[in-house]
Order: structure tokens, then sequence, then C-alpha cells
């Protein structure tokens, strides 16, 4: 039976947990809008730019021309931009899947894209991870709807003194 000091001890750790995992979240919310502040600023200065380019053409031929040449460094800007977005939700991501691992959460289900690159940033130093996939071929549609187990040693546990 548990005493009311282990009651007040697991709700303490439970609340120190649950804001925990609150500050990684408004953490990851906050780095999501710094980097759409500054993609919309930068688009806002681009725009201002080319409508200034588009109002000095001359011709169809300069236009074609002008057109042609803000596609290739919009589509680097779009590549840019996912590869922000992706470092900001994974990390998010393993900071969570760090948390859980630290309450003794050994298996994750993940979907599809998911695979053991994602779960392994999870894992303590050490640590492995297996279950159903594919190597070489993360982004494999067999993952979706699976699992994945996370082995780590585990820590080791405190000696109560005292108790029988």
């Amino acid at each position: 039976m548990l005493t009311a000091e282990q009651i007040v001890a697991a709700q303490k750790a439970n609340l120190e947990t649950l804001f925990g995992l609150t500050q990684k979240a408004f953490e990851g919310v906050e780095k999501l809008v710094e980097l759409n502040i500054q993609a919309t600023k930068a688009a806002m200065a681009e725009a201002a730019n080319n409508t200034q380019a588009m109002m000095s053409v001359k011709d169809a031929q300069e236009l074609l021309s002008l057109q042609a040449s803000l596609m290739q460094p919009l589509a680097e800007k779009t590549v840019a931009y996912s590869r922000h977005l992706y470092d900001i939700a994974s990390g998010t991501g393993a900071e969570f899947g760090k948390a859980a691992f630290a309450l003794g959460v050994r298996y994750l289900g993940v979907c599809c894209g998911a695979g053991p690159h994602h779960i392994s940033q999870s894992m303590p130093a050490g640590g492995s991870v297996s279950g159903r996939f594919s190597p070489g071929r993360p982004w494999h549609p067999a993952w979706c709807r699976r699992g994945l187990r996370l082995h780590a040693p585990r820590p080791q546990q405190p000696r109560h003194s005292g108790e029988g």
C-alpha cells in the first residue's frame, strides 16, 4: 500500500514531467514561429525586389527570362525551409521520446516515414532499436502502424533500506 508521502512524491514527479514536456512543446512552437517569421520577411523582401525587376522589363522575352531566373532560387528556398521545419519537428519529437524513455517506455509506435534513425534520437548513448523495417529504406510503407522496440541497459534501481 502506498503511503501519503509516496503518493505526493509521485504526483510531484508527474507534474514536473508535465511541465517539462509543456516547456519542450512551447520551445518547438517558438522555433517554428521564428522560422516562419524569417521566411515571411524574406518572402516580402523578395516580392518587393521581384516586383521592381518586373516593372523594368521591356519585352516578353526579357519577362520570360526573368521568370525562369526566379524559379531555381524559389525551389532551393522551399527545400531549405522544409529541412528547417523537419529539424524542428524531429528535434522536438526526440525530446518527447527522451522523456518517454526516462519514464520507462520501451516500445514506440510509429507511422509512415518514421524509421530507426528517428527513434534512435530518443535513445541514451549505447541504446539500439529493433523492429520490422527494411534497412536502407527508412521511408518504406512497411513502417505504417508498426512499432519499434527500444533497447538500452536498465538503470540500476536504488535499493530502499529498511523496507522489508
